[in-house]
């Protein structure tokens, strides 16, 4: 979900003035959920955004290209940042990394490849985008009282780090490809319905998922991808459930929950 990260962040920048930012709390993001936020989609899939005929792409693609490359400028940076910072820490946890002075090399390494932070100027808990439900579906349980839970944790959420208003995107479960089944789905509906309690007006907000649903990756999928594995691994590279791991799908998302947050933001300030 790399790029859905850069887009996040990189949409909340565009508030921002570049005069300010020094003066500006570390404002951090909390992406969270299941798997599909992490986001099931090989890289090779996301070239399907430069040929793709939906709205709005051609700019998205714009965002994610450049003479070649992923994510132009400060994006691409911040994102072969983080890679590099994920592998490092990821190879000190598994103990891949060994003998005191390499492990203490890779610690200082690390703390350079942090975000630039003034602890005198702070940071803050600046919003949570939520993507998730597809195994909530299957149990009464979890499906039945999803409104309720969802409501709970957003107020746990912003108890726990103690910003009240914190705004709240939550990605609605778009797994049922069309409106007329996503609107059947009680998980998806309990999602909606959460979002939009009076108690949170303003502060949390909800995004549609199924109309960025690769259907041309799930129409291969359905006649055969291990036949037709040239022409699916262009588009897609999951299955439904993990909304065909299409890249144009999660960036798209991405796009949408990010401007969303934006909006929040806005309004909350």
């Amino acid at each position: 979900m790399t790029l859905f990260a850069a887009l996040l962040s990189g949409f909340g920048a565009v508030t921002v003035d570049a005069a300010d930012l020094e003066k500006k709390k570390l404002q951090i993001f909390i992406l969270a959920g299941q798997s599909n936020m992490v986001g099931h989609a090989h890289y090779i899939t996301i070239p399907a955004l430069l040929t793709a005929q939906e709205p709005g792409v051609t700019e998205l693609a714009k965002l994610a290209f450049n003479e070649g490359g992923i994510a132009p400028g400060a994006a691409r940076g911040q994102l072969e940042t983080r890679i590099k910072r994920d592998k490092l820490n990821e190879a000190l946890r598994t103990k891949k990394i060994t003998g005191d002075d390499q492990i203490t090399a890779a610690q200082e390494e690390v703390k350079k490849l942090q975000a630039e932070y003034d602890a005198g100027t702070g940071y803050e808990m600046a919003g949570i985008v939520w993507f998730q439900g597809f195994n909530d579906q299957f149990s009464p349980a979890f499906r039945d009282n999803y409104k309720n839970n969802m409501i709970a944790f957003v107020k746990d959420v912003r108890k726990e780090y103690q910003v009240p208003h914190m705004p709240f995107v939550i990605g609605v479960m778009g797994t049922s490809i069309t409106k007329e089944e996503v609107d059947k789905n009680a998980v998806s509906v309990g999602q909606r319905e959460a979002a939009a309690a009076a108690e949170f007006k303003g502060t949390v907000t909800s995004v549609e998922s199924y109309p960025f649903y690769a259907v041309d990756a799930f129409e291969i999928f359905k006649k055969g991808w291990a036949q037709h594995l040239l022409e699916f691994s262009l588009v897609g590279s999951e299955r439904p459930y993990h909304y065909m791991g299409s890249g144009k799908f999660f960036v798209r998302l991405g796009d949408a929950l990010a401007t969303a947050m934006v909006d929040l933001m806005k309004k909350t300030k």
